[in-house]
């Protein structure tokens, strides 16, 4: 009776999703791996507004985001700079080499679910099929920064 019943197996990954809601800085940006896989990627501007000693005072933090496989490509297919979003994903670092040798990361979303935000627009939504053929591959070279 008094067993751990919400224990977790060590083979369920725990993860905390994190939703994000602003505007895309710019069209998405879509590419192909060698191998053919479609990978998008972008930024949303997230607009902050508050009340401080009775005046308004904003800011917007840009978040980077990435999304793989048919969601990169419904996203390239159905935003474009402006669009609002609901992004839901994970957050996770991303690692690389500047040009000049220099190693930085940063923190990017990596989407699982994208929507544009009906608050102040209507869509019309269109059923893909896994059929319809994807774009040609372009190749991304190792020598290209992210973003």
């Amino acid at each position: 009776m008094g067993s751990n019943r919400c224990r977790l197996r060590e083979s369920q990954p725990v993860t905390t999703a994190t939703t994000i809601i602003g505007n895309l800085t710019a069209d998405p940006k879509l590419a192909y791996t060698q191998a053919g896989a479609p990978v998008a990627n972008g930024t949303i501007a997230v607009n902050h507004r508050w009340q401080q000693n009775g005046d308004w005072k904003e800011s917007t933090s840009f978040v980077k985001w990435a999304a793989f496989g048919q969601l990169a490509e419904n996203i390239a297919a159905s935003c474009t700079k402006g669009t609002n979003v609901v992004a839901v994903g994970h957050l996770e670092t991303d690692s690389y080499e500047t040009k000049t040798g220099e190693k930085r990361s940063e923190l990017q979303l990596r989407v699982q679910h994208m929507a544009v935000s009906m608050t102040w627009t209507t869509v019309t939504v269109e059923q893909r099929t896994t059929s319809q053929p994807s774009r040609r591959p372009v190749a991304i070279t190792d020598d290209e920064e992210p973003f």
